[in-house]
């Protein structure tokens, strides 16, 4: 089960989202955009008498604009600083600085920086009180690697924002496993339940992780795995959480999928593979007795 799960504010809703504009505005500085959205404050891209700005909505009623020297050049390699403002629309009264690294302001020294301007509207947020509260949604979720080495992925439920109704899923998910003939043979991680546990399942040497609970007991298939003694010159499967190849074949095959994983920019399985393709394996180096 993991928590992991990026929390964004909501898209702003209004019929400018077609507009090329706006659109432009909003791809340009999307950067500055998604971290708003992270904090989590609804930004959007104001035009306004051909002025742009990004706007911030606050929970108070009042919003923060977002600019520069000006107005948002178009381009947004030409700010010259951010200048950021708190106002309200029905309140005249609520005009505060928030933060300024235009070249006369007093964060000058940031200039264009996007790092120091949104830890700013972050600092500035929490304190007044003035964010949405987050809610930490929880998933349950599989991932793993079959014994031809295709990674797999399935989100089984969520997210969830009960802590008891996530749990309860990933105690279904967990016992279908088991019916299905897998067992936990690797655990790893942390003693807080739910999200820093990882266990690793096996059946017919495909992988699977999953979350596990604190104090699961691990049910080894070392010895389920061992060849037998009739047959001195046997070699064991691997039994390692990761696939490791074995033969010529599934090194082409393993080969192959790191390409394509290089190609499609696919991090998580590029380690996947270059963990099957290069890490120590017992089953796969030790000597065989003839």
């Amino acid at each position: 089960m993991s928590t992991h799960l990026a929390q964004m504010a909501p898209m702003p809703v209004h019929g400018n989202t077609d507009d090329p504009l706006w659109r432009k505005l909003w791809n340009a500085y999307e950067p500055v955009i998604t971290a708003l959205r992270r904090i989590p404050l609804v930004a959007d891209v104001e035009i306004s008498g051909g002025m742009f700005g990004i706007t911030a909505q606050l929970t108070d009623g009042s919003h923060l604009w977002i600019s520069s020297v000006e107005e948002l050049p178009l381009d947004p390699t030409e700010v010259e600083g951010w200048h950021v403002r708190r106002a309200h629309e029905d309140n005249p009264t609520v005009d505060e600085l928030v933060y300024d690294s235009t070249v006369d302001g007093e964060h000058s020294q940031n200039g264009n920086n996007v790092v120091p301007l949104i830890q700013a509207v972050t600092a500035f947020v929490a304190e007044r009180g003035l964010a949405p509260k987050l809610i930490d949604l929880m998933s349950v979720q599989l991932d793993g690697v079959t014994k031809a080495h295709r990674r797999i992925s399935k989100l089984i439920q969520g997210p969830f924002d009960d802590r008891n109704a996530a749990v309860k899923e990933y105690g279904y998910a967990t016992h279908e496993l088991m019916e299905r003939g897998w067992r936990c043979i690797h655990e790893q991680g942390g003693t807080n339940w739910p999200p820093d546990h990882l266990g690793v399942e096996r059946r017919d040497r495909h992988r699977l992780s999953r979350p596990r609970r604190p104090g699961e007991r691990l049910m080894s298939v070392a010895e389920a795995d061992r060849p037998s003694s009739a047959d001195p010159t046997a070699k064991r499967p691997c039994t390692c959480v990761i696939a490791h190849v074995q033969n010529d074949e599934e090194r082409a095959r393993v080969q192959a999928a790191l390409d394509n994983a290089l190609l499609t920019n696919d991090a998580q399985a590029v380690l996947v593979a270059c963990m099957q393709l290069m890490q120590p394996c017992p089953a796969r180096d030790e000597l065989v007795t003839r």
